[in-house]
Protein backbone atom coordinates (compact mmCIF):
# COMPACT_ATOMS: atom_id res chain seq x y z
CA UNK A 1 0.00 0.00 0.00
CA UNK A 2 1.24 3.42 -1.15
CA UNK A 3 1.01 6.13 2.02
CA UNK A 4 0.11 9.51 1.27
CA UNK A 5 0.34 12.68 4.23
CA UNK A 6 -2.18 15.49 3.07
CA UNK A 7 -1.26 18.35 5.49
CA UNK A 8 -3.18 21.65 3.83
CA UNK A 9 -6.87 22.80 2.70
CA UNK A 10 -6.08 22.62 -1.01
CA UNK A 11 -4.75 19.41 -0.95
CA UNK A 12 -7.62 18.27 1.43
CA UNK A 13 -10.30 19.92 -1.11
CA UNK A 14 -8.58 17.87 -4.44
CA UNK A 15 -8.95 14.56 -2.93
CA UNK A 16 -12.87 14.56 -2.66
CA UNK A 17 -13.71 12.27 -5.47
CA UNK A 18 -11.36 9.64 -4.61
CA UNK A 19 -12.46 10.06 -1.24
CA UNK A 20 -16.70 10.10 -1.85
CA UNK A 21 -15.48 7.29 -3.76
CA UNK A 22 -14.31 5.69 -0.47
CA UNK A 23 -17.21 6.16 1.47
CA UNK A 24 -19.54 4.49 -0.29
CA UNK A 25 -17.42 1.12 -0.37
CA UNK A 26 -16.23 1.46 2.84
CA UNK A 27 -19.98 2.52 4.35
CA UNK A 28 -18.87 5.00 6.83
CA UNK A 29 -20.47 7.67 9.00
CA UNK A 30 -22.05 10.75 8.19
CA UNK A 31 -18.51 11.97 10.21
CA UNK A 32 -16.42 10.77 7.39
CA UNK A 33 -17.99 12.72 4.69
CA UNK A 34 -15.65 14.81 2.47
CA UNK A 35 -17.84 17.42 1.80
CA UNK A 36 -18.90 17.67 5.66
CA UNK A 37 -15.70 17.67 6.50
CA UNK A 38 -14.36 20.32 3.84
CA UNK A 39 -17.41 22.62 5.15
CA UNK A 40 -15.88 22.43 8.63
CA UNK A 41 -12.12 23.24 7.10
CA UNK A 42 -13.33 26.18 4.73
CA UNK A 43 -15.35 27.80 7.61
CA UNK A 44 -14.22 27.28 10.98
CA UNK A 45 -10.65 26.31 10.16
CA UNK A 46 -9.08 29.51 10.70
CA UNK A 47 -11.06 30.19 14.03
CA UNK A 48 -10.11 26.69 15.00
CA UNK A 49 -6.82 26.87 14.70
CA UNK A 50 -6.55 23.93 12.59
CA UNK A 51 -4.81 22.40 9.37
CA UNK A 52 -5.20 18.83 7.79
CA UNK A 53 -3.32 15.84 8.89
CA UNK A 54 -4.75 13.43 6.94
CA UNK A 55 -3.39 10.39 5.98
CA UNK A 56 -4.44 8.24 2.63
CA UNK A 57 -3.44 4.49 1.81
CA UNK A 58 -3.40 3.32 -1.89
CA UNK A 59 -3.60 0.71 -3.83
CA UNK A 60 -2.14 1.40 -7.09
CA UNK A 61 -4.80 4.40 -8.22
CA UNK A 62 -7.47 3.50 -6.11
CA UNK A 63 -8.07 4.93 -2.33
CA UNK A 64 -8.90 2.20 -0.07
CA UNK A 65 -7.82 3.80 3.54
CA UNK A 66 -8.42 7.24 5.17
CA UNK A 67 -7.17 8.41 8.54
CA UNK A 68 -8.95 12.01 8.53
CA UNK A 69 -7.12 13.52 10.82
CA UNK A 70 -6.31 17.61 11.62
CA UNK A 71 -3.92 19.34 13.97
CA UNK A 72 -5.18 21.79 16.02
CA UNK A 73 -3.32 24.24 17.85
CA UNK A 74 -5.50 25.90 21.06
CA UNK A 75 -2.48 25.78 23.83
CA UNK A 76 -0.52 22.54 23.11
CA UNK A 77 -0.72 21.54 19.74
CA UNK A 78 -2.66 17.71 19.65
CA UNK A 79 -4.45 15.77 16.49
CA UNK A 80 -7.81 14.93 16.55
CA UNK A 81 -10.48 14.10 14.43
CA UNK A 82 -10.94 16.23 11.32
CA UNK A 83 -13.76 18.47 11.95
CA UNK A 84 -12.34 19.29 15.97
CA UNK A 85 -14.01 19.04 18.65
CA UNK A 86 -17.61 20.02 18.26
CA UNK A 87 -19.34 18.11 15.21
CA UNK A 88 -17.50 14.76 15.17
CA UNK A 89 -20.06 12.59 17.22
CA UNK A 90 -18.53 9.55 15.65
CA UNK A 91 -14.61 9.58 15.04
CA UNK A 92 -12.84 6.79 12.85
CA UNK A 93 -11.13 5.98 9.70
CA UNK A 94 -12.81 5.13 6.66
CA UNK A 95 -11.08 1.60 5.44
CA UNK A 96 -12.28 -0.70 1.97
CA UNK A 97 -12.30 -4.34 3.80
CA UNK A 98 -10.82 -5.34 0.24
CA UNK A 99 -7.40 -3.56 1.27
CA UNK A 100 -3.96 -5.05 0.79
CA UNK A 101 -3.15 -4.61 4.22
CA UNK A 102 -5.62 -4.88 7.61
CA UNK A 103 -6.75 -1.90 9.41
CA UNK A 104 -4.83 -2.01 12.21
CA UNK A 105 -1.27 -2.50 10.16
CA UNK A 106 -2.78 1.05 8.27
CA UNK A 107 -3.05 2.86 11.68
CA UNK A 108 0.25 1.49 12.73
CA UNK A 109 1.50 3.38 9.75
CA UNK A 110 -0.42 6.76 9.93
CA UNK A 111 1.04 7.04 13.78
CA UNK A 112 4.48 6.27 12.59
CA UNK A 113 4.14 8.86 9.70
CA UNK A 114 2.64 11.35 12.00
CA UNK A 115 5.09 11.21 14.42
CA UNK A 116 7.64 11.94 11.36
CA UNK A 117 5.50 14.91 9.96
CA UNK A 118 5.00 16.59 12.53
CA UNK A 119 6.94 15.68 15.50
CA UNK A 120 6.23 15.14 19.48
CA UNK A 121 2.54 15.31 19.85
CA UNK A 122 -0.82 14.64 21.87
CA UNK A 123 -3.43 12.66 19.79
CA UNK A 124 -7.12 13.02 21.25
CA UNK A 125 -8.97 10.62 19.18
CA UNK A 126 -12.56 11.18 20.68
CA UNK A 127 -15.89 9.76 20.36
CA UNK A 128 -15.16 6.59 18.83
CA UNK A 129 -18.09 4.01 18.72
CA UNK A 130 -17.40 0.36 19.84
CA UNK A 131 -18.58 -1.08 16.25
CA UNK A 132 -15.71 1.43 14.74
CA UNK A 133 -13.15 0.08 12.69
CA UNK A 134 -10.46 1.43 14.80
CA UNK A 135 -11.72 0.48 17.79
CA UNK A 136 -9.92 -2.36 19.09
CA UNK A 137 -6.58 -0.83 17.51
CA UNK A 138 -6.80 2.46 20.18
CA UNK A 139 -8.13 0.24 22.92
CA UNK A 140 -4.79 -1.59 22.87
CA UNK A 141 -3.09 1.14 21.89
CA UNK A 142 -4.07 4.27 23.47
CA UNK A 143 -5.32 5.35 26.72
CA UNK A 144 -8.75 5.05 27.73
CA UNK A 145 -10.15 8.78 28.94
CA UNK A 146 -14.24 8.97 28.87
CA UNK A 147 -16.99 6.63 27.73
CA UNK A 148 -20.69 8.20 26.30
CA UNK A 149 -23.51 6.50 24.78
CA UNK A 150 -25.26 7.58 21.55
CA UNK A 151 -29.50 6.73 21.33
CA UNK A 152 -31.06 5.26 18.37
CA UNK A 153 -34.14 4.04 16.78
CA UNK A 154 -34.25 0.69 14.35
CA UNK A 155 -37.02 1.40 12.06
CA UNK A 156 -38.45 -1.94 11.96
CA UNK A 157 -42.18 -2.73 11.55
CA UNK A 158 -44.69 0.43 10.44
CA UNK A 159 -45.03 3.69 12.16
CA UNK A 160 -48.13 2.92 13.84
CA UNK A 161 -46.67 -0.44 15.41
CA UNK A 162 -43.53 2.23 16.68
CA UNK A 163 -45.71 4.64 18.07
CA UNK A 164 -47.88 1.78 20.05
CA UNK A 165 -44.59 0.61 21.42
CA UNK A 166 -43.48 3.93 23.08
CA UNK A 167 -45.72 3.21 25.92
CA UNK A 168 -42.95 1.51 27.78
CA UNK A 169 -41.16 4.65 27.78
CA UNK A 170 -43.80 6.81 28.75
CA UNK A 171 -47.34 5.66 28.95
CA UNK A 172 -49.09 8.82 27.15
CA UNK A 173 -46.57 9.26 24.70
CA UNK A 174 -48.61 9.43 21.56
CA UNK A 175 -51.60 10.71 23.00
CA UNK A 176 -50.06 13.72 24.64
CA UNK A 177 -47.90 14.39 21.28
CA UNK A 178 -51.15 14.17 19.43
CA UNK A 179 -52.56 16.64 21.69
CA UNK A 180 -49.70 18.94 21.29
CA UNK A 181 -50.06 19.24 17.57
CA UNK A 182 -54.10 20.08 18.56
CA UNK A 183 -53.38 22.86 20.74
CA UNK A 184 -51.09 24.67 18.32
CA UNK A 185 -53.34 24.10 15.43
CA UNK A 186 -55.90 25.97 17.28
CA UNK A 187 -53.71 28.93 17.05
CA UNK A 188 -53.24 29.32 13.13
CA UNK A 189 -52.25 27.10 10.30
CA UNK A 190 -50.05 24.64 11.29
CA UNK A 191 -47.75 22.87 9.43
CA UNK A 192 -44.54 20.54 8.85
CA UNK A 193 -42.21 20.84 6.28
CA UNK A 194 -39.19 19.24 4.74
CA UNK A 195 -37.23 22.02 3.23
CA UNK A 196 -35.61 22.32 0.19
CA UNK A 197 -32.11 23.89 -0.67
CA UNK A 198 -33.72 26.60 -2.71
CA UNK A 199 -36.27 29.34 -1.84
CA UNK A 200 -39.74 28.17 -3.16
CA UNK A 201 -41.93 30.46 -5.25
CA UNK A 202 -44.49 30.22 -2.14
CA UNK A 203 -43.76 32.78 0.09
CA UNK A 204 -45.45 30.45 2.94
CA UNK A 205 -43.10 27.50 2.02
CA UNK A 206 -39.79 28.07 3.76
CA UNK A 207 -36.09 27.63 2.18
CA UNK A 208 -33.26 26.54 3.70
CA UNK A 209 -32.02 30.51 4.19
CA UNK A 210 -35.23 31.41 6.15
CA UNK A 211 -34.97 28.16 7.86
CA UNK A 212 -31.32 28.32 8.73
CA UNK A 213 -31.23 31.77 9.59
CA UNK A 214 -34.25 30.34 12.01
CA UNK A 215 -32.03 28.08 13.36
CA UNK A 216 -29.25 30.14 14.29
CA UNK A 217 -31.83 32.65 15.97
CA UNK A 218 -33.52 30.07 18.27
CA UNK A 219 -30.25 28.65 19.29
CA UNK A 220 -28.25 31.77 19.89
CA UNK A 221 -31.69 32.87 22.07
CA UNK A 222 -31.67 29.18 23.56
CA UNK A 223 -27.68 30.02 24.71
CA UNK A 224 -28.38 33.09 26.03
CA UNK A 225 -31.46 32.32 28.41
CA UNK A 226 -29.50 28.79 29.53
CA UNK A 227 -26.05 30.56 29.98
CA UNK A 228 -24.71 27.11 28.08
CA UNK A 229 -22.32 28.22 25.47
CA UNK A 230 -23.05 25.97 22.14
CA UNK A 231 -20.93 25.29 19.13
CA UNK A 232 -22.56 28.13 17.10
CA UNK A 233 -21.09 30.69 19.50
CA UNK A 234 -17.91 30.03 18.33
CA UNK A 235 -16.06 31.25 15.41
CA UNK A 236 -17.57 30.20 11.89
CA UNK A 237 -20.18 27.45 13.04
CA UNK A 238 -23.10 29.78 11.80
CA UNK A 239 -21.42 29.85 8.06
CA UNK A 240 -20.82 26.24 8.28
CA UNK A 241 -24.52 25.10 8.64
CA UNK A 242 -25.08 28.03 6.00
CA UNK A 243 -22.90 26.65 3.72
CA UNK A 244 -24.33 23.05 4.42
CA UNK A 245 -27.90 23.76 3.94
CA UNK A 246 -26.98 24.77 0.26
CA UNK A 247 -23.93 22.98 -0.96
CA UNK A 248 -23.84 18.97 0.92
CA UNK A 249 -26.74 17.03 -0.84
CA UNK A 250 -27.55 15.06 2.48
CA UNK A 251 -27.96 17.74 4.66
CA UNK A 252 -31.75 17.46 5.98
CA UNK A 253 -33.65 20.42 7.29
CA UNK A 254 -37.41 20.24 8.46
CA UNK A 255 -39.48 22.90 10.34
CA UNK A 256 -42.68 23.38 11.76
CA UNK A 257 -44.57 26.80 10.82
CA UNK A 258 -47.53 28.73 12.46
CA UNK A 259 -49.20 30.99 9.85
CA UNK A 260 -45.79 31.06 8.06
CA UNK A 261 -43.88 31.90 10.89
CA UNK A 262 -40.94 28.91 11.80
CA UNK A 263 -41.70 27.49 15.33
CA UNK A 264 -39.16 24.92 15.26
CA UNK A 265 -36.42 23.79 13.21
CA UNK A 266 -33.96 20.37 13.44
CA UNK A 267 -30.34 20.47 11.50
CA UNK A 268 -30.03 17.05 10.39
CA UNK A 269 -28.20 14.62 7.64
CA UNK A 270 -30.17 11.61 5.46
CA UNK A 271 -26.78 9.80 4.53
CA UNK A 272 -27.06 6.17 3.82
CA UNK A 273 -29.84 4.42 5.29
CA UNK A 274 -29.76 6.32 8.23
CA UNK A 275 -30.95 9.56 9.98
CA UNK A 276 -29.03 12.07 11.92
CA UNK A 277 -31.20 14.16 14.46
CA UNK A 278 -28.19 16.42 15.59
CA UNK A 279 -29.14 19.90 16.00
CA UNK A 280 -33.17 20.30 17.13
CA UNK A 281 -34.19 24.18 17.83
CA UNK A 282 -37.65 26.44 18.50
CA UNK A 283 -39.00 29.27 19.30
CA UNK A 284 -39.18 29.43 23.28
CA UNK A 285 -42.30 31.20 23.42
CA UNK A 286 -44.06 27.87 22.04
CA UNK A 287 -42.16 25.28 24.88
CA UNK A 288 -45.24 24.79 26.50
CA UNK A 289 -46.24 23.31 23.29
CA UNK A 290 -43.66 21.02 22.56
CA UNK A 291 -42.24 21.70 19.63
CA UNK A 292 -39.40 19.64 19.89
CA UNK A 293 -41.39 16.44 20.38
CA UNK A 294 -43.85 17.15 17.90
CA UNK A 295 -40.76 17.99 15.15
CA UNK A 296 -39.07 14.66 16.08
CA UNK A 297 -42.65 13.09 15.51
CA UNK A 298 -43.08 14.21 12.35
CA UNK A 299 -39.36 13.04 11.62
CA UNK A 300 -39.74 9.68 12.53
CA UNK A 301 -43.05 9.26 10.71
CA UNK A 302 -41.26 10.75 7.62
CA UNK A 303 -38.29 8.20 8.02
CA UNK A 304 -40.54 5.38 7.77
CA UNK A 305 -41.97 6.76 4.93
CA UNK A 306 -39.03 7.11 3.38
CA UNK A 307 -37.32 3.37 4.22
CA UNK A 308 -34.13 4.67 6.80
CA UNK A 309 -33.36 1.85 8.69
CA UNK A 310 -31.96 3.92 11.29
CA UNK A 311 -32.82 6.54 13.43
CA UNK A 312 -30.01 8.05 15.16
CA UNK A 313 -30.17 10.51 17.85
CA UNK A 314 -26.20 10.69 18.07
CA UNK A 315 -23.62 11.48 20.75
CA UNK A 316 -25.70 12.49 24.59
CA UNK A 317 -27.65 10.53 27.13
CA UNK A 318 -30.33 13.75 27.17
CA UNK A 319 -33.70 11.80 28.81
CA UNK A 320 -35.68 13.28 25.70
CA UNK A 321 -34.60 10.77 23.71
CA UNK A 322 -35.19 7.58 25.61
CA UNK A 323 -38.94 8.81 25.10
CA UNK A 324 -38.15 7.62 21.81
CA UNK A 325 -36.09 4.45 22.12
CA UNK A 326 -34.38 2.30 24.94
CA UNK A 327 -31.36 1.05 22.19
CA UNK A 328 -27.77 3.03 22.32
CA UNK A 329 -24.37 2.27 21.00
CA UNK A 330 -21.58 2.66 23.80
CA UNK A 331 -18.68 5.02 22.31
CA UNK A 332 -15.28 6.01 23.87
CA UNK A 333 -12.88 8.78 23.76
CA UNK A 334 -8.57 7.63 23.71
CA UNK A 335 -5.61 10.15 24.42
CA UNK A 336 -1.98 9.71 23.17
CA UNK A 337 1.25 10.66 23.69
CA UNK A 338 3.36 8.97 25.61
CA UNK A 339 3.80 9.91 29.46
CA UNK A 340 2.61 13.32 28.61
CA UNK A 341 -0.37 11.63 27.27
CA UNK A 342 -0.90 9.75 30.51
CA UNK A 343 -0.25 12.73 32.65
CA UNK A 344 -3.40 14.25 30.67
CA UNK A 345 -5.42 11.83 31.38
CA UNK A 346 -4.80 11.50 35.32
CA UNK A 347 -5.31 15.13 35.47
CA UNK A 348 -8.60 15.36 33.36
CA UNK A 349 -9.85 12.43 35.41
CA UNK A 350 -8.77 14.48 38.89
CA UNK A 351 -10.26 17.35 37.25
CA UNK A 352 -13.54 15.83 36.75
CA UNK A 353 -13.55 13.95 40.06
CA UNK A 354 -13.24 17.56 42.01
CA UNK A 355 -15.89 18.77 40.12
CA UNK A 356 -17.97 15.78 41.39
CA UNK A 357 -16.94 16.47 44.49
CA UNK A 358 -17.34 20.48 45.06
CA UNK A 359 -20.90 20.49 43.41
CA UNK A 360 -22.16 17.62 46.17
CA UNK A 361 -20.55 20.10 48.91
CA UNK A 362 -22.23 22.92 47.61
CA UNK A 363 -25.80 21.35 47.41
CA UNK A 364 -24.90 19.84 50.93
CA UNK A 365 -23.79 23.63 52.00
CA UNK A 366 -26.56 25.90 49.98
CA UNK A 367 -29.70 26.73 51.73
CA UNK A 368 -33.09 25.89 50.98
CA UNK A 369 -34.61 27.95 48.68
CA UNK A 370 -31.27 29.81 48.03
CA UNK A 371 -31.17 31.88 44.78
CA UNK A 372 -29.55 30.62 41.82
CA UNK A 373 -26.93 32.96 41.90
CA UNK A 374 -25.62 31.26 44.98
CA UNK A 375 -25.47 28.19 43.51
CA UNK A 376 -23.61 29.47 40.87
CA UNK A 377 -20.78 30.91 43.23
CA UNK A 378 -21.20 27.74 45.11
CA UNK A 379 -20.02 25.46 41.76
Amino acid sequence: MKIEFVGDSAGFTAISKDWESLEERAGGHLFQNHRFLNSWLQTTGDGEKSRPAVVLGWDGERLMAVFPGCLMRSGVPFLTWMGGLNIVDYGDILFDRNASISADAFLDIVFSLLRKKLGFHLYYLHNVRRDARAFNYFERNFTHYRDEVAPFVTLVGDFESYLDSLRKFRKNMRSDTLRQMKRISSLGAFEFHIVKAQQNDDPAFPGAVDAVEAFVAQKRRQFEETGVAGTLTRPGYDEFYRVEASENPHAHISCLTLDGKIIAVHFGYLYGDRFYYLMPAYDPSYAKYSPGRVLTYFLLEHCYSRGVQVFDFALGAEPYKYEWTADQVEESSFIGGGILGKFLVLALKGKKALSRRLSAVGKERIPRGASQEAKDVMH
